[in-house]
């Protein structure tokens, strides 16, 4: 466009003027001498030669020259054929005149040369002026007529003339040349040719030598391709550059082909073109307008296919046409560059583009017509029609000159029109845009997005506030979050909303909102990154630097007064997997995909959820899967209640709903319904519906009604209704059927069951009255009545407070009558009693202390009654109680636990208590012994370690038969109660030296009991000992110390082959201790009256705590722990661990201090697993010393007598397995083998005899068909060759039934169980038992 702009060469283009008419030479020459007069100089003329002078007496005074006439005037010599001398010394000189004056020669016909006034005037039919300065480039005047100035070398003509050279040609009415000024001026009608330059103006002044042209008039500079025009210029041909001037009327106008540039003022260089004050560039061609107060363009004198550029300052506009739409820029500054990829334009002081419909600015832009792009960056912001975007970095994307796709990257925000002055907003990381049409269609948010946007007031709510003198309801907005949005536009603006990867929002009026401000948000009507930016329009010059489109004040939105704040409404909640459409004219949100709504105490989930804002009604809806089932039906949640359906319509204001193919849940029952209607006060009426236990799609059974209303809470009533199993109708119906169903408790009549009770006879069981106590107690009464005599009584009671304590507690009386009726002969009476209770205490009520209680305690037989006894009781011959009472004191190392325990046995009557059990408890802690001895210690030492431990525990047992323990009352229990008080305290420490450990420790035993025994020869009878037990207190104790050694030793062997195992390492733990206790022998001796030893009796036998006979010892003990693993290569290739034996374990002991047999046992354990899952244990015990023929130990070694070294004792292994299947039919088994070996003497065969003992375990269950479980529980005896305690249970899931079955084959349990019931508990009535008890049930 713009290259070669001043590559310009004159050309001629207008012919010579004619010579003028002869009869104005007179007058002329007159004027010109005159006017010459006044700045030539006068001049000495001489005649140099002539072949003739005469005089015509007709000239007086006057001489005539005739042949070869040669005169010379100042410097220059003239020459002609004759010339005529007058008196006044003027010349006339004719024929052939030529004038040499230096390089400049003139040629004419006349001369008329006035030497006085130095000047000469030429005619002829050609004048003409030769300047020959220049040899190679004469320059050529052509006229009718000149004057010139013989010493001033100036040369005019008025006539019309040409001069010409090799490259030029001007043509002018008149013109003036200075000889020694080298310069040339032209007036009247200049045309001009240099070269391809061709000059039109009034008035040109030309220096030759400078090559320049001066215009001090309206001039036009063409070159074929075109010009530069102004009222007044300069211009340099030598240098190629020059300046042109306009005027009020006339401005300075640059013309290259296709392209024009219009200023005040223009300046032309060889690569440079700069144009000052109200400038226009125009390129017809590229259809491009430009303006400024200043451009510049280039480059010039380069080929035109090199690139041109084009720098605008100051109120710089761009008028682009680019396809079917105008783009224009206005800034303070732009440039173009055109180049043979396109065109480019930059901006980088501010700069706002108009296209289309769409306005843009930013701190920074460049628009790319190869790449079809504009970028803008710094504050960009972009309008489409009253859409505001914004973000970090703007990129519009154009095709064939159309808007194609926009991206924003970085902060990217849209803000649109909203009512009642609000913007609509949505913000995210990035945003990209499509166009249609060149209409802005499409926008996608990627990332951290969020949308705000408000609905239209409710008309008449507004309009009824007015009237009511009410404050207008608070603005409703619409806020969401989600990772992606997609926006559609229309030439309206915002149509929808599309929000992607599980949106969540919000619909709630502003002052529910600010409730929840978002982090950097203005206000609750302002999502983080708003801004306000002034639009620019095109009316509005940028003439100074900065963003076209400041920013502007944010009003901010504040909530009301109390006094005038409206009622708020309750705010919903929305969220949902899949995508959330909002249609912004309909005001209407559209969820998919899990969709849930939360409101005012309502829940909502469903596939498909659609709410309508003006109307505030909720639509929802599932959606059919590939085979047409609908699936995500929805879940309408109210107080607790939950409704599915297949569509659901609900009303938010007015709190109605209608449902289809409705189902709900009111306790146990649950309701199906063809159609539901609800109401705000919570009723539910339902038409052609069923309601069942069973909550299976199609009920096993139901009871079906052909309307009905549900009271969520309280009742339900229904009107004629039957019953059907699947789809077959029973002949069971009632015409009105009510059913309470509050949940808060009421006193009333518990129904009773019916059945046969067999030997027992028919009875009504569990009748009773239910009565509430209090906000946390209640209370039950229950009582069974049999047909012969049989009946049972029962109390319990429940409570339970709060993140505190809950508990239970009932108590039962039993008369079952026997062989027969009550009264008949034979039959005997039995009563039985049992209580029960349960308390457990909340671990965060009081963490240093807590109780609980669990009693199971009554008479043997209670559960053999068949009396309401489960399958557990009636199993179960072991009854255990405990009420433990712990407490701790904070940060101190001390715990204190009181305890009351009872254990029973129902087939041996025995029952043993333990009231009450006392403990204290002091955990390790370290004695500061340094500090105790020197306060301002430093550093700690070895006994700073010692730690300390202490226990006490206090004990009363009492034990007995469950028939004969309270015979004797309270006075007989502490008669037989033992009581006893031990103590426990330790000290040790732990000292390095080197790679040995040592540890001393001291210990301490005390005992306090309350019974001792006196023993004595009864004075009448001799050597007959009397027993006495006394009762009064006694302590006793005993002391131990003691130091032990330890360390480690490892051994690697390592296989450099190429075997799987490639490394086992052992590690060897000794162990090496010494302990001294002297001899505590508490025994006395009973001595006859001949001395001999009648008894010997320990008197603390009576006590709980006995302490033992021990004699002196100080015994050496010795471990040896090993342990014993190995590194394998898998199958492959990696190493893995492997334990071959995860310890073994040996020790024994020596006393010092003992007499004989100062050696212990040596006894061993060992255990690994084997192939990883089967854990196997060994314990063994081996003698050194020999026997007598009695079996007593002796101090002789086994060895002496040349036997093995040693002699086993007794041994024990185990070894365990289990095993799981998956599939279609999961099972598991477990199985595990005891031995136990025990080596006992026998002096008749003078020999040890093993006794063996052997056991088998065994559990599994299996899950067959899903619904069936069966596990099993068996075991044998290998020494009695029998099972012991065998089960086989089933358990069959029948959805809303459930049957099982336990089965004991044989033993002292053998029994049979059956039962089959509804699962409901609000049915639990519902079922059928039996239980077959008795050898005659397995034929």
């Amino acid at each position: 466009m713009l290259a070669n702009v001043l590559e310009y060469r004159p050309r001629p283009d207008r012919e010579p003027t004619p010579p003028w008419n002869g009869w104005k030479r007179g007058f002329l020459l007159s004027f010109l001498a005159f006017s010459l007069g006044l700045s030539a100089q006068k001049v000495e003329v001489r005649i140099l030669q002539a072949e003739q002078i005469t005089r015509d007496p007709a000239v007086v005074d006057g001489q005539r020259l005739v042949g070869d006439v040669r005169l010379s005037v100042d410097r220059a010599v003239v020459a002609c054929d004759s010339a005529w001398r007058y008196p006044d010394g003027a010349f006339r000189l004719m024929g052939d005149v030529v004038a040499d004056d230096g390089p400049v020669r003139m040629t004419g016909d006349v001369l008329e040369l006035d030497p006085e006034a130095g000047i000469g005037v030429m005619t002829g039919e050609e004048v003409r002026i030769v300047d020959s300065t220049e040899p190679q480039n004469r320059r050529t005047l052509s006229t009718e007529k000149t004057t010139y100035a013989f010493r001033e070398g100036v040369a005019t003509y008025a006539g019309g003339g040409v001069v010409t050279t090799s490259s030029e040609r001007i043509v002018s009415e008149s013109g003036t040349f200075f000889r020694d000024e080298r310069r040339l001026r032209f007036e009247g009608g200049v045309r001009m040719t240099v070269d391809t330059l061709n000059v039109e103006s009034e008035r040109v002044t030309y220096l030759p030598d400078d090559k320049v042209l001066v215009f001090p008039q309206l001039a036009t500079v063409r070159h074929p391709q075109g010009g530069v025009s102004g009222s007044r210029g300069r211009w340099s041909m030598q240098a190629g550059r020059g300046w042109f001037a306009g005027s009020d009327s006339v401005p300075a106008r640059f013309r290259d082909g296709d392209l024009e540039v219009v200023g005040d003022s223009l300046v032309m260089g060889d690569s440079l073109g700069l144009a000052f004050g109200q400038v226009a560039i125009l390129d017809t061609a590229s259809q491009v307008r430009l303006s400024a107060d200043t451009a510049r363009f280039g480059p010039l004198g380069a080929a035109r296919d090199s690139s041109g550029y084009i720098e605008l300052r100051g109120a710089a506009s761009a008028w682009i046409q680019d396809g079917d739409a105008p783009l224009e820029v206005r800034g303070p500054e732009l440039d173009i560059l055109d180049g043979p990829e396109g065109r480019r334009l930059t901006s980088l002081r501010g700069a706002a583009l108009f296209f289309e419909d769409l306005t843009a600015a930013a701190a920074e832009l460049e628009w790319d017509e190869s790449a079809g792009r504009v970028d803008l960056d710094g504050d960009p912001a972009l309008w489409n029609g009253d859409d505001q975007l914004t973000g970090d970095s703007v990129r519009l994307f154009l095709n064939e000159g159309r808007p194609e796709r926009l991206e924003v990257r970085g902060h990217a925000f849209v803000s649109s029109p909203a009512p009642d002055r609000f913007r609509n907003q949505l913000a995210g990381r990035d945003l990209d845009g499509l166009f249609e049409g060149g209409q802005l269609t499409t926008l996608v948010m990627v990332g951290n997005g969020r949308t705000l946007y408000f609905a239209e007031p409710d008309s008449q709510k507004v309009a009824q506030a007015a009237l009511d003198s009410l404050p207008a309801p608070l603005p409703q907005a619409n806020r969401a979050e989600c990772t992606e949005i997609r926006m559609r536009l229309d030439s309206a603006g915002l149509a929808s909303i599309v929000l992607l990867e599980s949106p969540a929002g919000q619909f709630a009026d502003l002052a529910s909102l600010s409730e929840r401000p978002l982090d950097g948000a203005l206000d609750a009507a302002h999502l983080p990154g708003f801004q306000a930016r002034l639009r620019p329009d095109t009316a509005t010059p940028f003439t100074a630097e900065g963003h076209p489109a400041p920013f502007l004040s944010i009003p901010a939105w504040t909530l009301p007064p109390d006094s005038l704040r409206p009622e708020a409404e309750d705010p919903i909640a929305y969220r949902s997997a899949d995508s959330i459409v909002f249609h912004v004219r309909d005001e209407k949100v559209a969820l998919h995909g899990d969709a849930k709504v939360e409101t005012a105490g309502i829940e909502l989930e469903a596939a498909r959820v659609d709410y309508f804002a003006g109307a505030r009604t909720i639509d929802a809806g599932g959606v059919p899967d590939s085979t047409g089932s609908l699936t995500g039906r929805p879940v309408f949640t109210q107080g607790g209640q939950s409704f599915t359906q297949d569509g659901l319509r609900y009303d938010l204001d007015t709190r109605k709903g209608l449902s289809r193919q409705a189902v709900t849940k009111e306790g146990e029952l649950t309701f199906h319904a063809e159609r539901a209607k609800r109401f705000p006060d919570g009723r539910i009426f339902l038409k052609g519906g069923m309601f069942s236990t069973c909550d299976a799609p199609n009920p096993h059974f139901h009871f079906h009604l052909t309307r009905g209303l549900l009271v969520p809470n309280e009742k339900v009533v229904s009107g004629p209704m039957y019953v059907k199993v699947r789809k077959v109708p029973l002949p069971i119906g009632l015409p009105f059927f009510w059913f309470p169903q509050k949940q808060e408790r009421s006193r009333g009549i518990l129904f009773p069951s019916f059945g046969n009770g067999r030997e027992l006879g028919y009875f009504i069981k569990d009748l009773g009255w239910y009565e509430p106590l209090g906000e946390h107690w209640d209370a039950r009464i229950l009582g069974d009545l049999y047909s012969r005599g049989t009946w049972r009584l029962s109390a319990s009671t429940q409570y339970r407070y709060r993140y505190r304590f809950n508990g239970n507690f009932s108590v039962s009386r039993s008369s079952i009558v026997s062989g027969g009726t009550a009264g008949d002969p034979g039959a005997s009476r039995r009563t039985e009693f049992f209580v029960r209770w349960s308390h457990n205490q909340d671990p965060k009520a009081r963490p240093n202390g807590r109780f609980n209680a669990n009693v199971n305690f009554g008479s043997a037989g209670n559960f053999r009654s068949q009396l309401n006894s489960s399958q557990e009781d009636f199993l179960s011959n072991t009854f255990s109680s405990s009420i433990n009472y712990n407490a701790s004191i904070p940060g101190k190392p001390v715990s204190i636990t009181a305890t009351a325990r009872h254990n029973q046995n129902s087939s041996t009557g025995r029952v043993d208590l333990v009231v009450p059990s006392l403990g204290v408890n002091v955990s390790r802690f370290e004695l500061p012994l340094s500090r105790i001895f020197n306060p301002d210690a430093l550093t700690s030492k070895w006994y700073d370690r010692i730690g300390v431990t202490y226990a006490l525990k206090s004990e009363q047992r009492i034990s007995g038969t469950d028939s004969t323990l309270f015979d004797e009352g309270i006075a007989g229990l502490l008669e037989r109660a033992s009581a006893g008080v031990r103590h426990t305290a330790t000290a040790s420490t732990q000292i390095k030296a080197g790679f040995i450990s040592l540890t001393p420790n001291v210990s301490y035993n005390g005992y306090w009991n309350f019974a001792a025994l006196d023993k004595a020869i009864a004075p009448d009878v001799p050597d007959s000992v009397v027993t006495d037990t006394l009762r009064g207190f006694y302590t006793d104790g005993d002391w131990r110390l003691g130091i032990s050694a330890n360390t480690k030793f490892y051994g690697t062997f390592s296989n450099r082959g190429e075997g799987r195992l490639r490394a086992i390492r052992h590690v060897i733990t000794p162990q090496v201790g010494f302990s001294y206790n002297p001899a505590f022998d508490r025994r006395d001796t009973i001595v006859g009256l001949d001395g001999s030893i009648l008894e010997v009796f320990d008197p603390l036998a009576p006590g709980l705590y006995t302490p033992a006979n021990i004699g002196a010892q100080g015994a050496l003990n010795f471990t040896l722990n090993n342990n014993l693993e190995a590194k394998v290569r898998d199958r492959n290739g990696d190493l893995k661990k492997v334990r071959l034996i995860d310890n073994l374990s040996l020790r024994a002991s020596h006393n010092l201090q003992a007499d004989s047999l100062r050696w212990s046992d040596i006894t061993g354990s060992a255990f690994t697993t084997l192939a990883g899952r089967f854990p196997v244990n060994i314990g063994f015990a081996h003698s050194l010393y020999d026997r007598d023929s009695t079996g007593a130990v002796i101090d002789r070694y086994l060895w002496e007598d040349g036997g093995a070294p040693l002699r086993l004792k007794r041994a024990n292994a185990s070894v365990n397995a289990s095993w799981t299947g998956q599939g279609e039919t999961p099972w598991s088994a477990r199985a595990g083998y005891t031995m136990r070996l025990q080596r006992s003497w026998r002096s008749d065969l003078q020999a040890d005899t093993l006794i063996l003992s052997q056991n088998l375990t065994f559990n599994g269950d299996v899950t067959l068909f899903e619904d069936w479980r069966v596990t099993v529980g068996t075991g044998y005896d290998f020494t009695a060759k029998d099972f012991t305690n065998t089960q086989v249970n089933l358990l069959w899931d029948l959805h809303c039934w459930e049957f099982s079955a336990r089965w004991v084959p044989f033993g002292i349990q053998k029994s049979l169980q059956l039962r089959l019931a509804v699962k409901a508990s609000m049915l639990r009535d519902v079922k059928l038992e039996r239980r077959f008890q008795g050898s005659g049930l397995i034929r």
